[in-house]
């Protein structure tokens, strides 16, 4: 998915105008989503020796020497392993960046940390129910009953913070319009140092990031980033657990020797423990919503479009002449032939010599 995702990303960035060049720094913050980690957890198993020991001679009005436990209060279960499993709350993701744009492609560094806290722990019914009845015997009375600690982190020697430091190197494809809306997408690795449960290690880390920035002019963007984040597996191991309970239980007392006599009980106590180790052999993995804000140093404004032409002058008028009859025409044009000239008057008539 991740490969399809960044080759579809080469091509729109390649048929995308290249982004403004240059170095840029960053902040970045937002809402952490850890997912949960699994864990197992072993108990062994060890009793004392009764009080008073079997053999020893009872006081009156008894009669014989102190029995022996049942063989279902001596025999010792084997090991018993169970299941844990931890889930955290939404935290804080916080990280500050520096890199150098080179157009459809950006390569920056990435300091982040992140923050959260166990919202429940629990291990599976069995493993707590085999504890419990080793540690509360039937045939056995006590002053205070053992009870699982469901659910205690102090109980088992664990924090309830989880913290990481992280150190990323992102290699991201850029695309869009660099004075508005543009996207980035790509891949990180890195080293993180997490600390949970009150025990810290360290491993290689990667992740997967996708987002948008909006350019506000002036090499100021904000933007919304998507984040997924995985370390290698991690090793957290808290300290041993000791659970302890005092039994009493009533026990038939023995002839002291073979054939002799014997009456009467004893009450005998033991002490049973439960010693348990748990580790969380998993990875950290999250998902983060980002709000960012970044300045890209020697940005430049882009420049206005250019006015648009002016309209074109009117056509000019056609050039014209004046005909000696007073008409106007087109200097190309002939003007009209004058008319004929008016015939002569006709001759006076004659008159006679005597007029």
């Amino acid at each position: 998915m991740m490969r399809k995702l960044l080759l579809a990303s080469a091509g729109l960035a390649i048929a995308s105008p290249a982004l403004a060049e240059g170095p840029y720094v960053g902040l970045e913050g937002g809402i952490l989503f850890p997912q949960h980690m699994r864990g197992t957890f072993t108990s062994t198993y060890t009793q004392t020796t009764q009080t008073p020991a079997a053999g020893t001679a009872v006081a009156a009005p008894g009669v014989g020497v102190v029995g022996t436990l049942p063989t279902t209060l001596t025999t010792i279960p084997s090991v018993t392993t169970g299941s844990a499993d931890a889930r955290f709350k939404r935290g804080l993701d916080i990280d500050a960046i520096l890199g150098y744009n080179f157009g459809m492609f950006r390569l920056e560094g990435e300091l982040g940390w992140k923050r959260s806290t166990v919202k429940s722990f629990s291990q599976d019914t069995a493993f707590g129910t085999s504890v419990t009845t080793f540690l509360n015997p039937a045939g056995t009375t006590t002053t205070n009953a053992f009870v699982f600690p469901t659910g205690n982190l102090t109980s088992f020697n664990l924090g309830s913070d989880v913290n990481v430091w992280s150190g990323m190197i992102n290699g991201l494809l850029s695309f869009g319009d660099p004075n508005g809306v543009n996207f980035y997408v790509g891949p990180g690795v890195g080293r993180a140092r997490v600390k949970s449960f009150g025990i810290s290690d360290s491993a290689w880390a990667y992740q997967g990031i996708a987002g948008v920035n909006y350019g506000l002019g002036g090499g100021l963007n904000i933007g919304l980033k998507y984040r997924y984040f995985r370390t290698g597996r991690l090793d957290f191991v808290p300290s041993a657990t000791t659970f302890t309970s005092t039994r009493t239980a009533v026990v038939a007392n023995v002839p002291a020797v073979a054939g002799g006599a014997a009456s009467g009980s004893t009450n005998v106590s033991f002490t049973r423990t439960a010693n348990i180790n748990g580790a969380f052999n998993d990875h950290f993995s999250s998902h983060s919503l980002l709000l960012s804000l970044s300045y890209a140093f020697g940005a430049r404004e882009t420049a206005p479009p250019p006015p648009p032409p002016p309209p074109p002058p009117p056509p000019a008028a056609p050039a014209t002449q004046t005909c000696p009859d007073g008409s106007v025409i087109d200097a190309t044009a002939t003007c009209p032939a004058p008319p004929p000239p008016p015939p002569p008057p006709p001759p006076p008539a004659q008159r006679g010599e005597r007029g």
